[in-house]
């Protein structure tokens, strides 16, 4: 069932990116921030919150999820919209993430 979410996650993620050329940007922190909170609820019974900051998946690194705080992904998300560069490279340095994989193949 966990990986399944996880799943879940990573396509959400990624649709999410890759409309984000044509939805506003007030609209898109709306839709991270509520789904962030549905996966905070998720996410809460298997113990994935830390120090009360949601988190959210990132991608996959040797076989392991990638997490970043909610609060650190909305800032860079945000920084990412505002600079207009709707390539893989920037994605992955604005969000100081490194192997991405699955995303490097979706958005190359």
């Amino acid at each position: 069932m966990s990986k399944f979410l996880d799943d879940l996650k990573l396509y959400a993620l990624k649709v999410l990116i890759s409309l984000s050329k044509f939805i506003p940007d007030f609209i898109l922190y709306l839709i991270f921030k509520t789904t962030a909170k549905i996966w905070f609820l998720i996410d809460n019974k298997r113990k994935l919150a830390v120090k009360n900051n949601l988190e959210i998946i990132l991608g996959y690194s040797n076989n392991h999820l990638i997490y970043e705080t909610f609060e650190n992904y909305m800032l860079n998300f945000v920084d990412f919209l505002k600079s207009k560069h709707r390539n893989c490279q920037n994605i992955l340095s604005n969000l100081k993430v490194e192997n991405f994989e699955i995303l490097e193949k979706t958005y190359r």
